[in-house]
């Protein structure tokens, strides 16, 4: 018998690396920060899409957009 067959991939195990292989892609992080950017920022620090430094540029900027829109709407309302 040969040690070095290949193993075939099952349906699941195929799944799984196509959703990391597409989790992991930037653009698919951009949009899901655009999108809906409590997901897409969970993903960025999962997944490790961006550098350190981008990732924490693009959360400081995503908190001070949120704070604003927060203060903003406690100040319409006032």
């Amino acid at each position: 018998m040969e040690n070095n067959k290949e193993r075939r991939l099952t349906a699941k195990e195929l799944k799984k690396m196509r959703i990391k292989a597409t989790q992991s892609n930037p653009l698919y992080a951009v949009i899901a920060l655009i999108i809906f950017w409590p997901y897409g920022l969970f993903n960025m620090w999962k997944n490790s899409v961006f550098n350190l430094v981008a990732r924490i540029l693009i959360s400081i900027v995503l908190f001070i957009l949120v704070s604003l829109l927060i203060l903003s709407y406690i100040g319409a309302n006032s």
